[in-house]
């Protein structure tokens, strides 16, 4: 699980530099102020309507962060979760996440 200080604090930031969007996220980048990259994910009750599904969508997320963030530039990323990401399995969220971040090193 990634540390608490390389988490995102909800509502820290301002406009995004970049977005990309698949079909159940958005990731948004923000410039970096810190040495470090920090991650954080919204999610509401539209995402999942049990909040055990909500969680196991943030560890999911939490721990591919912690995977990746060595190869990633040093920013702020924000990923909000969509309407029905939570019902996907955990492979489905993992690899639509690589999808994502993938995106981030074509647009560099």
């Amino acid at each position: 699980m990634l540390k608490k200080n390389d988490r995102l604090p909800v509502g820290a930031q301002s406009r995004p530099r970049a977005s990309f969007r698949s079909d159940h996220f958005t990731l948004k980048v923000f410039p970096g102020v810190f040495s470090r990259s920090r991650f954080g994910i919204a999610l509401g009750k539209v995402t999942a309507e049990s909040a055990v599904k909500r969680n196991a969508l943030k560890r999911v997320f939490f721990n591919f962060a912690e995977r990746v963030r060595e190869d990633l530039p040093r920013h702020d990323f924000l990923i909000v979760a969509g309407k029905g990401s939570g019902e996907l399995s955990k492979e489905q969220q993992q690899e639509e996440l690589k999808k994502l971040f993938a995106q981030i090193e074509k647009s560099n």
